[in-house]
């Protein structure tokens, strides 16, 4: 149970403690055993990373993006804390990815995607609540295509998403506004 509330600090979201109850029930885990999520997060980081550059340019922008991603010095030094910042990135790479699937199906063919997209996003709001800001940028997107495209030719599985992804969301929105109103006194 102590596992779903969140953090003293907000931005200690559940979604890590989650992840490392699902390695162990220990109260009292070693130390690799508390690092270990986040390093997996920061490896599927790396795979996460070739997906997006391969789907939005080419295999070897993917390859070109995941070599980096995996030398950046940030990346590795949230890979090896027992913090959920990698999970965050994540969910937000492959949140991204299916975004990009779900805002050019045209023709609206991509139920399980926005159901996807939906999962992912709220798993990365609940590893931090910056995944709002991520979400806040595909809103922007679809926003910017709307006015490329006609908007009749437009799928409803981005905005359906989007209203999935918030229903997943509004306990955790909840449970921040709630403990920002403890924090300040009101």
């Amino acid at each position: 149970g102590e596992s779903l509330r969140w953090g003293p600090e907000i931005t200690v979201g559940p979604a890590y403690q989650m992840n490392l109850r699902a390695f162990t029930s220990d109260p009292h885990p070693p130390e690799w055993l508390l690092r270990l999520p986040a390093l997996l997060a920061g490896v599927g980081c790396i795979i996460a990373a070739y997906a997006l550059g391969a789907l939005l340019r080419s295999r070897r922008v993917g390859l070109a993006l995941s070599v980096l991603l995996a030398l950046h010095s940030v990346l590795i030094a949230y890979s090896q804390e027992a913090r959920g910042y990698t999970l965050l990135v994540l969910a937000s790479m492959v949140a991204t990815t299916l975004w990009f699937r779900l805002a050019n199906d045209a023709l609206g063919r991509a139920p399980l995607v926005a159901v996807a997209y939906a999962a992912t996003g709220a798993i990365g709001f609940y590893a931090h609540y910056f995944m709002i800001l991520v979400v806040a940028a595909h809103v922007a997107w679809l926003t910017g295509l709307a006015f490329l495209v006609k908007p009749r030719r437009l799928s409803w599985s981005p905005v359906a998403a989007l209203g999935l992804w918030a229903g997943l969301c509004t306990p955790g929105v909840a449970r921040v506004l709630q403990h920002r109103d403890v924090a300040s006194g009101a």
